[in-house]
C-alpha cells in the first residue's frame, strides 16, 4: 500500500470520527438523561449567543463590521451570555434543592414505614 493511500485513509477516518464526536461534545458534561425543559432552553440560548459572538468576531476580523459597532455588539452579547449563565446556575441550584427535599421526604417515609413494620 502506498503512503498516499494510508494518508487519505487516515484523513477520512479522522473526518468520520469528528462528525460522530462533535454532537456528543456539544452536550452538557455529565448528563445522560434529558434536562429540565427550562434548562434545555437556557443551554440552547447559551449556545446561540456563543455562536453569535464567534460569528461577530469572524466578521470583524474580515473587516465587515466597524470597530465601534463591533465593540457595542460584543459587549451586549457577553452581557447576555452572563445573564443566561446566571439563570442556569440559579435554576440548577433550585432544582438541586428540590431534589434534596424529595430525597429527605422519601427517607423519612421509609424510616416511618420500617418502624411500623417492626
Amino acid at each position: 500500500m502506498s503512503f498516499a493511500v494510508i494518508v487519505i485513509a487516515m484523513v477520512l477516518a479522522g473526518g468520520v470520527s469528528l462528525l460522530v464526536l462533535v454532537p456528543l461534545m456539544d452536550e452538557k458534561p455529565g448528563t445522560t438523561t434529558s434536562l429540565h425543559p427550562a434548562l434545555e432552553a437556557l443551554y440552547t440560548e447559551k449556545r446561540r449567543v456563543l455562536r453569535a459572538i464567534r460569528d461577530l468576531d469572524f466578521d470583524y476580523d474580515l473587516g465587515k463590521i466597524a470597530s465601534d459597532a463591533y465593540h457595542v455588539q460584543r459587549i451586549h452579547l457577553i452581557r447576555l451570555g452572563v445573564a443566561i449563565m446566571q439563570r442556569i446556575d440559579a435554576l440548577e441550584d433550585d432544582l438541586s434543592a428540590k431534589d434534596t427535599l424529595i430525597e429527605e421526604a422519601v427517607s423519612a417515609y421509609r424510616d416511618t414505614r420500617q418502624r411500623e413494620l417492626a
